[in-house]
């Protein structure tokens, strides 16, 4: 199925997909999955580690991962020390369903979202007001956390996420 044709699913809940060069596969959206098999333009299906960690955990081996051997065994396509790692140059993407806001007594729409796989995330460090605040950036979700508390001004909230993506 295509990235296109994927995000034209509406109202299907716990649907995700993950994709490579255009082409998706329906995944657990649960991110369960270990492996995902996708084919490639000529109908060759190939089988990829999905499972992946940041590339310091993998330098010093505490990674919990399957083991690849070469770039090509990962979705991410970088094996670094037998493990899948992130890879920003060729980010694995991930569609999943997303549900829009409830308003009374109307539920928001379902419709599908595609972006960065979970576990790929920027991270900011900042002093603000005093304090130190990590901001961890999710392609779908943002967490703020503080060392005193976990509101921030809506604004700011915006403005940094705006200025990390």
């Amino acid at each position: 199925m295509s990235k296109e044709d994927v995000l034209k699913i509406k109202d299907e809940k716990y649907t995700s997909f993950y994709c490579k060069n255009d082409i998706c596969v329906k995944t657990d959206p649960l991110y369960d999955d270990k492996t995902v098999e996708i084919p490639d333009e000529h109908g060759n299906v190939t089988t990829y580690i999905v499972d992946t960690c940041n590339i310091q955990a993998a330098q010093n081996n505490d990674c919990p991962s399957m083991e690849c051997n070469t770039d090509s065994d990962c979705l991410s396509n970088k094996c670094v020390n037998k493990h899948c790692v992130f890879n920003n140059k060729e980010p694995m993407i991930h569609c999943e369903d997303i549900q829009g806001p409830d308003f009374l007594f109307i539920k928001g729409e379902l419709y599908m979202h595609c972006g960065k796989a979970w576990g790929i995330f920027v991270v900011v460090m900042m002093n603000v007001l005093l304090n130190d605040v990590m901001m961890v950036v999710y392609p779908t979700q943002m967490n703020i956390i503080t060392p005193g508390s976990t509101e921030l001004v809506m604004g700011l909230y915006l403005v940094l996420f705006l200025h990390v993506y």
